[in-house]
């Protein structure tokens, strides 16, 4: 009997020396990929404090009038430079897609949409944004004095607009502290503002932001499945099943897809919602004409051309319901390209939209504009 114990030792024990070496080095290529959660250490943490936007948290407002942006926060807009000599007749908000990253200003969508409306195209995208922050900007913007106002949706806002930290999403995105909103215990849709954490305590934050960020969906150890890559390796990467990109991955659908649905723990469907519902009824209280553009991801066109469906279609089914009409630009999209490779329109390093990408985007808008007489054809 004691042959057969000691023989079952030695085969649990040389498996655990194969195995667990196998598992730390697969437990690395996901930390890579984000499933694990590993703390990054941001450079100059004490000057981010002094010159981050207190609001909204990027970009520093310090950086106004200087490099791609006029003294407005715009981003150039080269066929109307000027803000002080061409009044905005379009203003535009968003994230990297609305900013149009990885092209020249020149072929920004809102520079080729200023050239076609014959009038200068405020662009206030920053790259990163949620869509919390986003109307935050546009809600605080009083410079902002355009008629029309557009505010870009980037599928994967979904998933945005429930952390207050962003490297908790996209690993090794750096000092990226921001607001989001929530509903408190009483159903109240409440702002939680940028968290305050301060130089002495950063470091202890990196390592645990669980301990800090008490409204972060994606906190280590939360409900969204991110972990730690601890010993044993093995248990770890078993316990990173529950992680929502595996999930997706075994499901075969964009890694977000998940936060669409309506019963989602999160909340992330009526929270997405109801920011771009105070989107309109700000617009609307200031005289503008309000319109919301979703931008579809690679993925996004590619799952539709297999599927026939949006993997964002919950939301578009609340935004009517809401009697608010969005322009899915993934509808332009698919009708361009058929059947054939979306990446055409995107870049292959960042899954950008590349010049005839945002070309597309801004004829859509126009036609848009045009066809609903949201403006004339100049």
């Amino acid at each position: 009997m004691s042959k057969k114990v000691l023989f079952s030792f030695f085969i649990a024990s040389i498996s655990f020396i194969v195995v667990e070496p196998l598992a730390y080095f697969a437990g690395q290529y996901l930390q890579e990929k984000g499933v694990f959660y590993r703390p990054t250490v941001g450079s100059s943490y004490s000057s981010y404090l002094v010159y981050r936007d207190p609001v909204v948290g990027w970009p520093a407002p310090s950086s106004y009038g200087a490099g791609d942006r006029d003294r407005t926060g715009s981003r150039i807009v080269p066929a109307f430079p000027d803000p002080d000599e061409h009044e905005a007749c379009i203003s535009i908000y968003g994230n990297s897609f609305t900013w149009s990253s990885d092209v020249a200003s020149e072929h920004a969508w809102g520079n080729v949409l200023a050239q076609w409306a014959n009038c200068r195209v405020a662009n206030y995208g920053v790259g990163g944004y949620g869509t919390d922050q986003a109307y935050l900007r546009f809600k605080n913007n009083e410079m902002d004095s355009a008629p029309i106002v557009i505010l870009g949706y980037l599928s994967e806002n979904i998933m945005r607009n429930i952390t207050q930290y962003r490297d908790l999403v996209y690993a090794h995105g750096g000092l990226g502290f921001k607001p989001r909103f929530i509903f408190d215990e009483n159903g109240r849709f409440t702002l939680i503002r940028l968290p305050t954490i301060a130089a002495s305590e950063y470091i202890q934050f990196v390592h645990h932001p669980e301990r800090y960020l008490e409204h972060d969906y994606f906190a280590p150890g939360g409900p969204a499945g991110i972990r730690r890559l601890d010993f044993p390796y093995v248990w770890s990467v078993a316990m990173a099943f529950r992680h929502f990109i595996i999930q997706t991955k075994i499901k075969g659908v964009p890694w977000y897809a998940d936060f669409y649905q309506s019963d989602h723990p999160s909340q992330a469907l009526p929270i997405a919602t109801r920011i771009l519902g105070m989107f309109e009824q700000e617009a609307r209280s200031r005289g503008k004409q309000p319109l919301i553009v979703i931008y579809p991801t690679v993925l996004d066109l590619l799952y539709y051309q297999k599927e026939k469906v949006w993997i964002y279609q919950n939301l578009i089914d609340d935004l009517h319901s809401h009697a608010i009409e969005p322009l899915n630009i993934g509808i332009g999209m698919i009708d361009y390209i058929g059947d054939r490779d979306p990446w055409q329109l995107y870049t292959d390093h960042s899954a950008h939209y590349n010049r005839a990408g945002y070309e597309l985007v801004a004829k859509l808008v126009y036609d848009f504009l045009i066809n609903h007489r949201i403006m004339s054809r100049n």
